[in-house]
């Protein structure tokens, strides 16, 4: 097994937006990273989260860290089928709001991870100001996806929950991810407001 730290590479009209994870692949082979970046690309069709993101909304590309020890180097994997865009015509929701999957771990730390969405559209939203349930479910089920692990073509890749050292660029500990939890309250990331960065 590789261990990886996969940076989920997007933009929102001007703003970089990216989303930080950990995962375990079966080995770091460049076609085991290719295969993967597609069919996580794919996660994002079915369910259709992409109908839920504004057209402003893309995701470019992984950035992907072996943390396995050695020396730390990124690299950069593009989607066979290009960048993938947003496909709702909706008004985009402020750059900072984003809706909120929480992954857990029924033992020692670490235990608890959380992972932002940007990008959606109004649509997305209730009157109340909360996340509709259909959104929330689209959601909770891509990262169940990943938990339950995204084909590589040499074993399935995991979403773990872990908490890295970049100076040995090991994970310290990690554990696997067991229960994906959409939030029904937006979450608030202020750097990504239009203008502060990522």
């Amino acid at each position: 097994m590789a261990n990886f730290q996969i940076v989920l590479d997007q933009q929102v009209g001007d703003e970089v937006v990216k989303n930080v994870t950990y995962w375990q692949l079966p080995d770091n082979q460049a076609l085991t990273l290719q295969t993967f970046a597609d069919n996580l690309r794919g996660t994002f069709v079915v369910p259709d989260l992409i109908g839920w993101l504004a057209t402003t909304w893309t995701l470019l590309s992984l950035t992907v860290r072996q943390m396995d020890g050695g020396g730390a180097f990124s690299q950069l994997v593009t989607f066979g089928l290009g960048p993938l865009l947003g496909t709702s015509t909706g008004h985009q929701l402020p750059t900072q709001d984003a809706l909120i999957v929480s992954t857990g771990f029924l033992g020692p730390k670490p235990n608890r991870g959380r992972i932002y969405f940007g990008g959606l559209v109004e649509d997305a939203n209730t009157g109340t100001g909360q996340p509709v349930l259909a959104a929330r479910q689209d959601f909770q089920d891509a990262v169940e996806v990943w938990r339950d692990g995204v084909a590589t073509g040499a074993g399935n890749a995991f979403l773990r929950i872990a908490r890295p050292n970049f100076t040995t660029n090991t994970w310290t500990l990690n554990n696997p991810v067991e229960s994906v939890i959409a939030r029904n309250i937006w979450g608030t990331q202020r750097r990504r407001r239009i203008g502060v960065g990522a």
